[in-house]
């Protein structure tokens, strides 16, 4: 899929960055009417984005339409099928009945990027890591404990930390959208005690084809237009608030 780009103070304003697998022949084809550049990730973690440029005029889905490849806005179509954050961790499954807590040989529960070693009698809600112990040997579980029912619940990962970060605080929460960063372009800015779910935060990535950039106890998702990150903040059920400009 070819994506358009969020114009970056009036740079790049018929850019488009190519997503998924790619032929060989889609590229030598775009290179042929477009400029064709490769951008390494921030850090460099992860494959470079394929940025393709073209001069006005040019109808990309006449270039690339026979090869199959279509021409969308992929982080604005990603950002409307997004559930709310709420709906997402329904997924969770009630698991009071399932085990037997008696059983547990070591507990720990996450505290900001740790684990700690806790006490499952203490009832504390959270993100927890159980050894069971069992005629057939230990096994150690992920589990979540609802800080109102004190139930305990399982499910994917990903789930678990988003439901954990429900409850956190305000100030973890906190979201920020310049129309301006030092280079120029329009960010939205996460704390990085929440990185948000792997489908909301690619929605944010698929605006620029780019991972987000560690600034201090910030992610930074650069060239993500204020629509999408006002829409995709209602999806994570956040408040989002304008910062200043890059000087």
């Amino acid at each position: 899929m070819l994506s358009p780009l969020n114009a970056r103070s009036g740079d790049r304003e018929h850019a488009y960055a190519l997503f998924g697998q790619v032929e060989p022949r889609v590229l030598e084809r775009l290179g042929e009417v477009a400029e064709v550049q490769w951008l390494p990730q921030p850090e460099h973690d992860g494959p470079r984005t394929i940025v393709v440029s073209i001069q006005p005029g040019i109808d990309l889905r006449d270039v690339v339409g026979p090869y199959g490849v279509e021409v969308a806005d992929a982080g604005a179509r990603l950002t409307a099928a997004l559930p709310l954050i709420n709906t997402y961790t329904r997924s969770l499954i009630s698991v009071d009945d399932a085990y037997n807590f008696d059983l547990v040989q070591s507990a720990l529960r996450r505290s900001g990027r740790v684990w700690v070693p806790a006490s499952v009698n203490d009832a504390a809600p959270g993100f927890w890591k159980l050894t069971f112990g069992g005629r057939s040997g230990s096994e150690t579980h992920e589990l979540f404990r609802d800080p109102i029912t004190r139930s305990w619940f399982r499910g994917e990962r990903e789930v678990m930390f988003a439901r954990l970060g429900l409850d956190a605080p305000a100030r973890v929460r906190s979201v920020q959208f310049v129309h301006q960063n030092e280079s120029g372009a329009p960010a939205l800015r996460v704390r990085r005690e929440w990185r948000w779910p792997d489908l909301y935060e690619r929605a944010a990535i698929l605006s620029s084809g780019l991972l987000p950039c560690v600034r201090g106890q910030v992610l930074e998702y650069e060239n993500v237009p204020f629509h999408i990150a006002k829409r995709l903040c209602e999806k994570m059920m956040v408040e989002l608030t304008i910062g200043a400009e890059a000087s």
